[in-house]
């Protein structure tokens, strides 16, 4: 039997409106769940698409390696490069070369170092272990000072290079004196 209360929510068209509110309230949980579903699809399906264009990315480096493989490569040169009032100083150990197989050039601020590390090995072996650099090598740098190119000294001992550049030194700034007239 129907308690005093429910009798007068009845006749007040309360618990009319508490079911309303309830069935509001469960088509929103449904349509946020459809929305949370409908988002996790998408972010599955651009998942998938991020794997895709990995794989391309994946391949396309594979691509280049195999033809960066047919040319052949150029090592590059270590150098320590530093300086003092007067000069800048270029240190770089190079094995293997004999300092006349050496190309070294200055142009403006360019500076160039080329040669070429011949392979000791015989023909036709099976390397274990291959770390060590074999073939053309370059480096080129831009030097942070202007040089004098007709007095660099140049010494190459016991695999090591030695670059000593005499720097210009210009006046950046100078006092003009005006003459005057009588």
């Amino acid at each position: 039997m129907p308690n005093f209360l429910e009798k007068l929510k009845k006749g007040m068209g309360i618990e009319e409106a508490e079911k309303e509110a309830k069935k509001e309230e469960i088509e929103e949980t449904k349509e946020v769940e459809k929305t949370e579903e409908a988002e996790e699809k998408v972010k599955k399906e651009k998942k998938g698409t991020k794997k895709i264009s990995l794989k391309k990315e994946e391949e396309k480096t594979e691509k280049e390696e195999v033809s960066e493989l047919s040319a052949e490569p150029e090592g590059e040169l270590l150098i320590d490069l530093f300086e003092d009032e007067d000069f800048l100083y270029l240190i770089s150990p190079i094995a293997g070369v004999k300092g006349e197989e050496l190309d070294i050039e200055i142009e403006e601020e360019m500076l160039k170092i080329e040669g070429e590390r011949k392979n000791p090995s015989p023909e036709g072996i099976k390397y274990l272990t291959k770390e060590c650099y074999w073939g053309r090598f370059s480096r080129k740098i831009i030097l942070p000072s202007e040089v004098d190119p007709n007095r660099v000294e140049a010494e190459f001992k016991n695999g090591i290079l030695f670059l000593k550049f005499p720097k210009i030194s210009r006046e950046k700034k100078k006092k003009i004196k005006i003459k005057e007239e009588n």
